[in-house]
């Protein structure tokens, strides 16, 4: 028998694809090492020039929540962890941007963390799919208007205009770039999705051709098998054959047939293509030669014991 080859369930295995629960892992491990190592930093830097209590607070609670999104991604619920880390990242970033703007009266810190907003929507929409980012839109706009609404009921900003025209100035373009991010998230893991059906087809197409090279194989092997060895004749003749196929199997084929009286037939054939049908042709040929032509046991034997008493009479 033809051992199967290992290269195809080693090429099997190469392409097969990632599943999402090692996609989220594949980005959700980078980014939760790296707003550790962000926390520490922080923490150090605070210690080394001081800093108030909420400070130490903020930057101790994103440690602890990213410790707890590595020991779930750890304990194998990576699923978990996404959700977990997908809904902090974006609740942290309207809790920032709400106490820079309603808190601190810090519009431009505000502002750049309501930008950051887009930022949260995109890795909602990588960790857990293009619907949550168009989620987590919805929930930043409205946020971003509630809170838009507040700081300029308190705050005068000395514009000349009113609160709701001053509301329209910083949620519109900030919203739509919220939405902007949103919709090109989308459209990446749309082309994703799809880039993964052809990978799909691609891959199973491979997989079909692996194994009909590995039945081609078979077959080669089971023609070479019915490929008689030389007979000896004597020690002045010697016969030698040999068949190389064009392709993995061949209609082309020989046989040595005994046909009684110290006769021996010599066939060779060729059965018109190349593919493992002729190989099966030239097998039924070689069937129906040898049942035709060789003669019964019983007469063989007797026939070559009286080739071989008379042969040295001649």
């Amino acid at each position: 028998m033809v051992n199967v080859p290992s290269e195809i369930e080693q090429l099997i295995a190469k392409l097969t694809p990632e599943s999402r629960r090692q996609r989220q892992a594949a980005l959700l491990r980078p980014l939760y090492k790296s707003l550790i190592v962000i926390s520490l930093v922080g923490l150090v830097i605070m210690l080394i020039k001081g800093s108030n209590p909420p400070g130490y607070a903020t930057i101790g609670l994103s440690l602890l929540l990213n410790l707890l999104v590595a020991t779930l991604d750890r304990l194998g619920s990576t699923r978990v962890a996404a959700y977990f880390f997908s809904i902090w990242v974006n609740l942290g970033i309207i809790a920032l941007a709400t106490a820079n703007l309603l808190v601190e009266h810090n519009p431009t810190s505000g502002v750049v963390f309501l930008c950051q907003l887009a930022l949260g929507v995109m890795l909602a929409g990588l960790l857990l799919g293009a619907r949550y980012a168009f989620l987590f839109t919805a929930i930043h706009v409205t946020a971003l208007t509630v809170i838009a609404d507040r700081y300029f009921t308190t705050v005068d900003s000395h514009t000349g205009l009113t609160i709701f025209e001053d509301v329209i100035n910083l949620v519109v373009p900030v919203g739509s770039f919220i939405i902007l991010i949103a919709i090109i998230t989308w459209l990446y893991l749309r082309a994703l999705a799809q880039a993964d059906a052809h990978f799909e087809v691609a891959r199973q197409q491979i997989i079909q051709d692996g194994l009909i090279r590995r039945d081609v194989a078979i077959a080669r092997d089971l023609q070479l098998r019915l490929y008689p060895q030389p007979p000896q004749i004597n020690e002045r003749l010697l016969i030698a054959s040999r068949s190389d196929a064009a392709r993995e199997t061949s209609g082309d084929f020989y046989d040595f047939i005994e046909l009684g009286d110290g006769l021996l037939g010599i066939v060779v054939a060729d059965v018109s293509g190349k593919s493992i049908a002729a190989a099966l042709m030239m097998a039924l040929a070689r069937v129906t030669l040898r049942s035709t032509l060789a003669p019964p046991k019983c007469c063989a034997v007797s026939t070559r014991r009286s080739a071989v008493t008379t042969r040295p009479a001649r």
